[in-house]
């Protein structure tokens, strides 16, 4: 590597004065060829990996919201109740004719028993011996049917609490809390799930052959601003011409407000 300066018209203390300087200011390197990033800046925006409408497996009034706008919730996290007066009622009922059926199926069973022994000894007739059988067996399938009532209810009671469907940002609440509310009808709220996170972005057409190229090779790097994140390009959608569309996924991180 070589240097040249050139100086005209100095004198030769000048150029004493000049050679000094220069010495002191100048560093000598070896040159060597790496590769450098190349980097390619466009717009996104950014789509939630999954969104769920959260909507009430059942009738009633909305009692309480338990989230504020913009909370970050768990997968399972209780977040509205609905009025369960009706439901808690009905699982009383439930429990109820259980109860009844039961203590009949006990004297139905008592009464077939007896009667049997009347029969085998000679007293009773087999008909109503027969008769207080079916009877008995008819009392069990009641108590069978009893208790898959009061399971449903006890169902339709948890269904007034509503827990979030996956991790999450929550949106606004869409009902104000006192409004009735119809199953599977009404949505209440909205959940993005953003870790991670899908981005679509675009860039000028003229840079694709440089994208596939490098796709071809491995992964592209993404970064994110605002705040930063980096992740990596899946593919390019060619469903647009110019600019092209290069969906990216962000991975999961902590989010920095």
């Amino acid at each position: 590597m070589s240097l040249v300066l050139t100086v005209a018209g100095c004198s030769r203390r000048a150029k004493k004065r000049l050679a000094a300087k220069t010495n002191d200011s100048i560093q000598l390197g070896v040159a060597v060829a790496k590769d450098v990033p190349i980097q390619i800046r466009g717009s996104g925006h950014v789509t939630p990996f999954a969104t769920v409408a959260v909507k009430s497996q059942a009738d009633g009034e909305l009692e309480q919201a338990l989230f504020k706008e913009d909370d970050e919730l768990k997968r399972g996290e209780m977040i509205l109740v609905i009025d369960s007066r009706i439901p808690e009622s009905a699982v009383r009922q439930a429990e109820a004719n259980l109860e009844r059926d039961e203590a009949l199926a006990a004297s139905a069973d008592a009464d077939a028993h007896r009667n049997e022994l009347f029969f085998k000894d000679g007293i009773g007739t087999a008909e109503l011996a027969e008769q207080t059988h079916a009877v008995a067996d008819a009392s069990k399938a009641t108590i069978a049917t009893d208790k898959v009532a009061v399971e449903n209810a006890q169902l339709q009671l948890s269904l007034g609490r509503i827990a979030s469907p996956i991790q999450g940002r929550v949106g606004k609440l869409l009902v104000d809390v006192g409004n009735s509310i119809r199953s599977n009808e009404t949505t209440l709220a909205v959940v993005n799930q953003t870790r991670p996170a899908y981005v679509d972005f675009v860039v000028p057409e003229e840079q694709l052959p440089a994208i596939r190229e490098r796709r071809r090779n491995g992964e592209l790097n993404v970064t994110a601003m605002m705040p930063l994140l980096t992740g990596f390009s899946q593919t390019v959608d060619r469903s647009t011409t110019s600019p092209v569309k290069a969906p990216a996924t962000l991975p999961s991180k902590p989010r920095r407000d």
